[in-house]
């Protein structure tokens, strides 16, 4: 479970829909299919896993970590949950993270972890940080021992009419290393923020609204509380989940991230999880992955049909 004062909508009766529902869907959405015993996590150290990604250059490698209060740690671990090793962000804090994504950065020979440290339940944080940090090596025979990861770099943020916003969603262009944040407000729409990459080098990126996701207010009777996110490798494709339903946005080529949230989502399945909190693409794009918070929490996994 998150920190006390994390609210959280009753973990009953959620409208989620049938495999024939999403099926007639079919001729303008892909679909998908849960594997059933896919996998649980074995670390009993990650016990409120709110952020999840998949390694681009680790195979079968997933990127977790905790929600308020924990340590500024990152976890790897494999697919199906084995523990693969906890590596800490030297001279970082954490305050509230809440996702976690994988893109470019400033070396484009690399591949880079973002961390969203980016959770305000109350609306009184002056600013948010995202830290990025080059994604290190894991290999699945690895003894697992803590390591340090150095060169960690913050990216402050600030909206940009000075208001603070509660958001547990984070992604990254991975074409311009944008960054975009999905809030998650207890009334109204959600709304999608951008900070573009090469603004405001000597001080905060300043957030900008692109989207207002409204259909997601209109295609459930629960209130849409955003909690996680993730964007395909080739940018056509985006995940946002809430904790009891799913959506996919489709984009058209050539199309910017903020050009395909104004498109309706196809739902896609997610199976009840008791505080849902993560979803992420595989890497490969066979299908996406998500998981709760709790001690031994399963992972699902959804494969997409061809």
């Amino acid at each position: 479970m998150g920190a006390p004062h994390k609210s959280s909508p009753k973990a009953s009766a959620p409208d989620v829909p049938t495999n024939a529902q999403l099926a007639s869907q079919a001729t303008i959405c892909p679909i998908y299919e849960p594997r059933e015993r896919f996998g649980r996590i074995k670390n009993k150290a990650l016990t409120e896993a709110s952020g999840l990604v998949a390694s681009d250059q680790n195979p079968d490698v997933l990127w977790s970590h905790n929600d308020s209060g924990a340590q500024a740690v990152v976890y790897a671990m494999t697919s199906h949950g084995k523990h693969l090793g906890a590596f800490q962000l030297f001279g970082v804090e954490a305050v509230d993270w809440e996702d976690i994504a994988i893109g470019p950065g400033p070396d484009l020979s690399k591949r880079y972890l973002y961390v969203g440290d980016i959770g305000d339940n109350r609306a009184k944080r002056d600013s948010i940080e995202v830290y990025r940090v080059i994604e290190p090596q894991v290999l699945p025979t690895q003894v697992v021992l803590p390591q340090i990861l150095f060169g960690t770099e913050r990216i402050a943020l600030k909206y940009a009419d000075g208001r603070a916003r509660d958001a547990e969603a984070l992604i990254v262009d991975p074409k311009t290393a944008d960054l975009y944040i999905v809030t998650k407000p207890r009334t109204g729409s959600p709304v999608v923020y951008r900070a573009q990459a090469t603004s405001n080098p000597n001080g905060p990126r300043i957030l900008e609204a692109v989207a207002t996701l409204r259909s997601l207010s209109t295609s459930s009777l629960l209130p849409p509380l955003v909690t996680a996110a993730d964007i395909s490798r080739d940018g056509r494709q985006i995940l946002v989940r809430t904790y009891f339903h799913a959506y996919l946005y489709q984009c058209a080529k050539d199309a910017s991230i903020a050009d395909c949230f104004q498109q309706d989502p196809c739902q896609v399945p997610l199976l009840f999880e008791p505080q849902g909190e993560a979803i992420a693409f595989a890497a490969d794009g066979s299908g996406y992955y998500t998981t709760s918070e709790g001690r031994l929490p399963s992972i699902h996994f959804f494969e997409l049909q061809k």
